[in-house]
């Protein structure tokens, strides 16, 4: 679905709070997986990417966790090498 449908939708149906929700709780979901992922061992931090063990566990899209860890990374809040996570600065509250 073309997002100008997808956005007339939502606003001819009030459905903003609700897509705000979804948001907020996808992001939130995606950061405690990035906590639970910088607390494991290095085993599995080495062997596994970042994107796949988030979109393995969430029903998040790929390109809603790319796009989340891209801006993550931007503000220097966690450090990736080859796609894997190396380095969690902080993660802010909310997106």
């Amino acid at each position: 679905m073309p997002a100008t449908e997808a956005s007339r939708i939502i606003k001819e149906k009030n459905l903003n709070e609700s897509v705000n929700y979804v948001l907020a709780y996808n992001m939130a979901l995606i950061r405690t997986l990035l906590m639970d992922l910088n607390q494991t061992g290095d085993m599995i931090k080495t062997s596994v990417t970042v994107a796949s063990y988030i979109i393995k566990r969430s029903d998040s899209s790929r390109s809603y966790v790319m796009l989340v860890l891209s801006e993550l990374r931007k503000g220097s809040y966690i450090y990736r090498e080859d796609g894997k996570l190396t380095r969690i600065i902080s993660l802010p509250e909310k997106f």
